[in-house]
């Protein structure tokens, strides 16, 4: 995902129930004068290269605005953003697999599409078993990559089953009808002697996250688009560099404010 995503309006104005993007094209500094930061609107501001956030942060936070920035050129001084914290049915879990698939790099060949189903399924099935069944400090992308590595034993031997199995073969004696666990199965089923090889690519496509520093940026939510339902509030979405790992999040985090709007 690059900078330059035509697809996200690059600035959002709520009021109230209500919210107004404005024609493409359109002067984003006349939105964003003194009249308009005299409304009391909460702002989403898409702002590739950070020459907006220079320009308002100060002048929006004199207007008493709560500034947050979720800044991904350099995310130790950004707000922590946990996707997880918006998933909040099966669909939200579906959007965030997908989102997942979309920005990373897994070891399938190009155009795969069988292999990229089992994949999806496979992220649908964890992510939709964490949202249920882990406590929620531990509702995050960490988890899903320990779950991981912790399915990949040294050896595939046949009829070994790692401790993920164990807890996921639990709750499908508890709950055979669980989200996860149909999914779960669905993968299996479609994968066959495959799954080793899409546990494996799943893991690859989640390696550049997991890391100390970028675990810790998505171990909790800090970026709060609930708080945006509020008046004085902005929030400034910072891309980083195209090509950088976390750009995904950008569309991402579009989607689930969106969905939060809708509802």
């Amino acid at each position: 995902m690059g900078t330059t995503d035509t697809s996200i309006p690059p600035l959002i104005i709520l009021r109230g129930d209500e919210f107004v993007i404005p024609d493409i094209g359109t002067d984003i500094h006349s939105w964003l004068s003194k009249d308009t930061l005299r409304r009391s609107n909460a702002v989403v501001i898409h702002d590739p290269g950070r020459d907006l956030w220079n320009k308002y942060a100060i002048p929006l936070s004199s207007s008493h605005y709560v500034i947050k920035a979720l800044d991904l050129t350099d995310i130790r001084h950004s707000e922590r953003f946990n996707p997880f914290a918006y998933a909040h049915n099966n669909g939200d879990v579906k959007k965030l697999a997908a989102a997942l698939l979309y920005g990373t790099k897994g070891l399938g060949r190009p155009g795969d599409v069988d292999f990229l189903s089992c994949e999806t399924l496979l992220l649908t099935a964890l992510i939709g078993y964490i949202l249920t069944e882990a406590p929620c400090y531990e509702q995050n992308i960490e988890t899903l990559t320990i779950m991981l590595e912790n399915m990949m034993p040294e050896d595939h031997d046949e009829g070994y089953m790692t401790a993920v199995e164990y807890l996921l073969t639990d709750k499908e004696k508890q709950d055979p009808n669980h989200f996860a666990i149909r999914k779960y199965r669905d993968f299996l089923y479609a994968a066959g002697e495959d799954a080793w090889q899409i546990i494996e690519s799943c893991a690859e496509r989640l390696a550049p996250l997991n890391t100390p520093e970028t675990l810790e940026f998505m171990s909790n939510d800090e970026v709060g688009l609930y708080s945006l339902a509020f008046p004085n509030t902005a929030l400034f979405v910072i891309p980083g560099e195209p090509g950088a790992a976390l750009n995904f999040l950008v569309p991402l985090i579009y989607s689930q404010l969106f969905s939060f709007l809708c509802e």
